[in-house]
């Protein structure tokens, strides 16, 4: 059994364990590495691709997850579909998933324990696009605006379409 404690860092809560590389401490800042990324080659990210893989579907990543979950705790979860982050209840534990169901709807999903954010990390990446919108940068349901060919301003609610 690892040694947990929980405090702040930042106004967020940060975990400091007591086994080195179980508990990740540092937060990230998406925007600053996704700039770097634009700057790799395609091989560059598909090996990083490959590496990240593995290093999310490590077992002792997924122990040192799941030992500071209960089910019927809330939890933050990163919707990978909708790019935006939600609240969601652990119903259930598999091996390599987690049974959820998200609060806003109460829908019933089944997810890896990496799309949950215990670090309570910042999600939204900054639209460092010298003109436009990055696509990173949009959730469904944020609201846009932009003007029409004839000059009128139109806002809208981003949506998921499913063809």
């Amino acid at each position: 059994m690892q040694n947990v404690s929980k405090g702040l860092r930042n106004n967020k809560p940060a975990i400091y364990c007591a086994v080195p590389n179980s508990c990740y401490t540092k937060l990230m800042d998406y925007s600053e590495i996704l700039q770097s990324l634009q700057q790799a080659s395609s091989f560059d990210l598909y090996r990083l691709k490959v590496a990240i893989s593995l290093q999310l579907e490590s077992s002792e990543r997924i122990q040192s997850i799941r030992d500071q979950l209960s089910v019927g705790q809330e939890v933050e979860v990163f919707n990978e579909t909708k790019n935006k982050a939600e609240m969601a209840i652990i119903r259930k534990f598999n091996p390599t998933t987690v049974a959820i169901i998200l609060k806003a709807d109460q829908s019933r999903w089944r997810v890896p324990y990496y799309w949950i954010n215990l670090e309570g990390a910042d999600v939204r990446l900054r639209n460092n696009a010298k003109k436009g919108i990055d696509r990173n940068t949009l959730a469904i349901g944020d609201i846009v605006g932009f003007r029409s060919r004839e000059g009128h301003e139109v806002y809208c609610s981003l949506q998921l379409v499913i063809e």
